[in-house]
């Protein structure tokens, strides 16, 4: 690439939103100890630093070329082993490289509309239980989408069963002949398409008192996405001849550095806490969770489709149909305080602690192969850590 200069440069938008919120808490026996509470909410979003970046002219920028196979297995793609034909290229036109990604000049922010409406009940001196419902509707999203691409330029592909990865069929789609995708991408409102949660939090919590204190929570919840029509995507591919996301569980893909290609989604889990003193200054803590198992949605590849599309992802089934093993963890803390006076006016609290994580050494898978096509698919890639015991101790003066 030739070098550049990138002058300095605004948005070419202006974010104003209007982000009420109203809530109220009504006092049943106006005594404090049976509420009632209700509030509704519009929030926008904020700007990220991805959104001027993509127009700046000296972000990153990639041509990607396919190695198809590897005969002299030196695992090196040498010069006669790649597919130079069809480059897959993000934010770079080799022939213009100065042109840059575009905004939408009216782009709005992506908006959350809330409602929650909850009770909240003492039951007795220091303990209460309370139910919670929420909803959320997430619209108005952004996507950069290819200028100038329409429902009406792709053609399907059907693939049989014989010819299949897999042996399933299954069809894909890909541009008309003589079509390529655009080198740069136009960030805009994406039409038709919003998210929506509902929940239900039942809770329970028992202030220290008596020598105990614990509390616990059940929730349900249910958050779906929705293609409402076919503008709200560009590639038809797992969405027709039937759509394999719409109305279905909602889960990001975590990405980035750390644990990745995590599908975080539970339609319940339930979770637990507590501590007990005992004489002699001995302390007991518990944690304990226990959940739906995560998305674990199954795929394959198709091979590299014309006009810089490259491979995507197939979805035979729904992306729901599968989940990871339902997951649950113990974890016990034992304490024991040992004061040591020094005179009249100061002492030192000595803590003695055993943690017991994972008491049950639970091996629960957390990950596993979700490649159809490859010979490991389903092995398991990660469980939970095993069970450990950790001792410490600490001073306080």
């Amino acid at each position: 690439m030739p070098g550049f200069d990138q002058p300095e440069k605004g948005c070419d938008f202006t974010w104003n939103t209007y982000s009420p919120r109203l809530s109220a808490i009504y006092d049943i026996n106006g005594d404090g100890k049976y509420l009632v509470k209700s509030s509704f909410a519009i929030y926008g979003s904020t700007l990220g630093t991805a959104v001027p970046l993509s127009v700046n002219i000296n972000v990153w920028r990639e041509l990607d070329f396919w190695w198809v196979d590897d005969p002299n297995s030196n695992l090196f793609p040498d010069a006669g082993e790649v597919y130079w034909d069809e480059p897959i290229w993000y934010n770079y036109d080799y022939n213009h490289p100065d042109k840059t990604n575009t905004i939408d000049p009216e782009l709005e922010s992506p908006l959350t509309y809330e409602f929650t409406l909850g009770t909240e009940n003492e039951i007795y001196p220091g303990t209460a239980i309370g139910v919670n419902f929420i909803y959320r509707k997430n619209t108005r999203y952004t996507w950069s989408m290819w200028p100038g691409i329409t429902h009406d330029d792709w053609v399907p592909v059907q693939v049989s069963a014989q010819d299949s990865e897999v042996g399933i069929p299954y069809t894909y789609w890909q541009l008309k002949d003589g079509m390529s995708v655009p080198f740069t991408t136009y960030l805009t409102q994406q039409p038709d398409y919003y998210q929506d949660y509902k929940g239900v939090d039942i809770i329970f919590k028992k202030r220290f008192s008596n020598h105990w204190m614990a509390n616990a929570s059940m929730t349900f919840q249910d958050w779906r996405v929705h293609y409402q029509r076919n503008d709200a995507y560009q590639d038809p591919t797992n969405h027709e001849p039937e759509d394999m996301f719409d109305n279905g569980e909602m889960a990001y893909k975590s990405s980035g550095s750390g644990k990745t290609n995590v599908f975080p989604n539970s339609k319940w889990m339930f979770k637990a806490g507590g501590l007990y003193e005992f004489p002699w200054q001995i302390n007991v803590g518990f944690t304990y969770i226990v959940r739906q198992g995560y998305l674990d949605p199954w795929y394959f590849s198709t091979k590299t489709r014309p006009g810089g599309l490259g491979r995507v992802d197939i979805f035979p089934y729904r992306f729901d149909s599968h989940r990871l093993p339902n997951f649950n963890e113990l974890n016990l803390k034992f304490e024991k305080k040992i004061t040591i006076p020094i005179n009249d006016a100061n002492k030192v609290n000595v803590y003695l602690s055993a943690d017991v994580f994972n008491v049950f050494n639970n091996n629960v898978a957390l990950g596993k192969e979700r490649n159809m096509a490859r010979s490991d698919f389903l092995q398991t890639l990660e469980i939970l850590n095993p069970r450990v015991i950790r001792f410490g101790i600490r001073a306080e003066f």
